[in-house]
């Protein structure tokens, strides 16, 4: 795995954490202003209180804790947990990384980091 993803990521993993029902308001990548990207989210802990779904392209998915979902960043997608929550199920904890999108070759990228210096500080 660590040598498929060599030169592949741009994003360090970082963690959401929601302790309510939440719906993301649908969102598309920066495919215009940012480069392509792959999404991978792995689900670490979903309340059984609730229900965590991805839609993407107008595809639902429900998530599953500890099953990766991997998605183009530049698609329309939202995402939603919904619950009733109780004080003992604790938050939903999700971690995320991006990769770089595989239609981009390594001149493509050394210049977006060029362009994008703090590339690595983005949420």
């Amino acid at each position: 795995m660590r040598r498929h993803l060599r030169n592949r990521a741009f994003v360090p993993v970082r963690a959401t954490l929601f302790r309510n029902a939440v719906r993301l308001a649908p969102f598309v990548g920066y495919c215009a202003t940012w480069p392509r990207r792959y999404r991978v989210q792995l689900p670490l802990r979903i309340p059984a209180s609730g229900v965590a779904t991805l839609t993407v392209d107008g595809e639902e998915r429900v998530l599953r804790e500890h099953r990766c979902v991997v998605f183009d960043d530049s698609f329309m997608h939202s995402a939603r947990f919904s619950s009733q929550p109780k004080a003992e199920d604790g938050p939903r904890i999700n971690l995320i990384l991006d990769l770089w999108h595989p239609d981009l070759n390594g001149r493509e990228r050394r210049a977006i980091e060029h362009l994008y210096p703090d590339l690595s500080a983005e949420n």
